[in-house]
This record gives structure tokens, sequence and C-alpha cells, in this order.
């Protein structure tokens, strides 16, 4: 299982790098800046609704931008802005991911 969001740079609002979830990692990339985590160091992941809907320029569907803050169990943290749906597979949605991340890993996650 893998998700691939896209990354947005936040005054312009365009795709700047990825984010991918699998079962046992994340793996956070900007330009040539890649960041790998174990899942076994999140302690939780919160989504906060960021902008209600902007079109994704390559097909107009409408998606939701989240503020995401990855906390891990080292006490440090994360914050990115996200989209709501996968670049490579658009029927699979951040909140299915999470949910299963969930259910399969113990990890937290709330959205608010």
């Amino acid at each position: 299982m893998l998700l691939i969001l896209a990354i947005y740079y936040i005054s312009r609002l365009r795709q700047i790098g990825e984010i991918e979830f699998s079962q046992f990692s994340v793996q956070k990339s900007i330009g040539d800046l890649k960041e790998n985590w174990s899942i076994d160091t999140i302690k939780e992941i919160l989504l906060h609704k960021h902008m209600k809907e902007i079109l994704w320029q390559t097909n107009e569907d409408k998606i939701r931008t989240y503020l995401m803050i990855t906390k891990f169990k080292d006490n440090t943290e994360q914050k990115i802005i996200i989209g709501s749906k996968s670049v490579d597979k658009p029927e699979i949605s951040l909140k299915k991911i999470l949910k299963i991340l969930e259910k399969t890993n113990k990890i937290n996650y709330s959205i608010k």
C-alpha cells in the first residue's frame, strides 16, 4: 500500500514535493531533500483543514489542503501542507490511508 501526496508551497499553492506513505515508512521529498521516517517513530498525525478546495491543475478535480503535523516519539514534529488526494492514485484519499495505518500500526491521527 503506497500513497503519494503533493506537498504545497504555502504562498502560491504549487506542488513542490511529495510525501509517500507505506506500511513501514513515510518518505518526504522536496527537491533534492529526501527524508524517510519509520512508522515506529511516529506518535501521531494531526490534520488541520487549510484551504477548503483548490483546483488541481492537471484534471481540475477539487481537492482540500491540510496542514499535516507529524509528531514523533522523541517529541519533535514536522509541519507541511499537503493535498487530500493521491497524485498517482486519485481514488485513494489521505483519510483512507491514515485509517489503515491506524489499524495496522497503531498510529493515532485526528482531523480538525
